[in-house]
C-alpha cells in the first residue's frame, strides 16, 4: 500500500509540474521585455551609449528579446528632465531613440 501512495504522489508532483516536457509556446507573444541590472548590460552597449551620450548617466535599462531574433538593450536615461529612450543591438549598432 505504502509503494502504491508512493508512486501516485510522484506521478501527480510530475503531472503538476508537466513533468520534463517544455511548456508550449503562446503564438501571441512576439517579444519578451524584461528590466535588467546595469551590468547585465553588455560591455558593446554601454561603450556606445556613453560615445552617443557623453554627459548623460544611465538611470534604467530593459532586454527585448524578440521571438526567434537576437535581443536589443533599452537604456533608459534623462535630458531637461525628460526620461528618455536609446536602444542598442547586442553589438552596440545603435538603433533609435524614443
Amino acid at each position: 500500500m505504502r509503494t502504491i501512495i508512493g508512486a501516485v504522489l510522484v506521478s501527480g508532483a510530475l503531472l503538476a509540474c508537466g513533468g520534463s516536457k517544455p511548456a508550449p509556446q503562446n503564438p501571441n507573444i512576439t517579444s519578451i521585455e524584461e528590466k535588467i541590472p546595469l551590468d547585465q548590460v553588455p560591455a558593446p552597449v554601454m561603450s556606445a551609449f556613453a560615445a552617443k551620450y557623453p554627459d548623460t548617466k544611465v538611470i534604467g535599462a530593459e532586454k527585448e528579446t524578440p521571438t526567434g531574433k537576437a535581443p536589443s538593450y533599452e537604456l533608459a536615461f534623462e535630458v531637461d528632465g525628460k526620461k528618455k529612450e536609446a536602444t542598442f543591438a547586442a553589438d552596440g549598432t545603435f538603433i533609435e531613440e524614443e
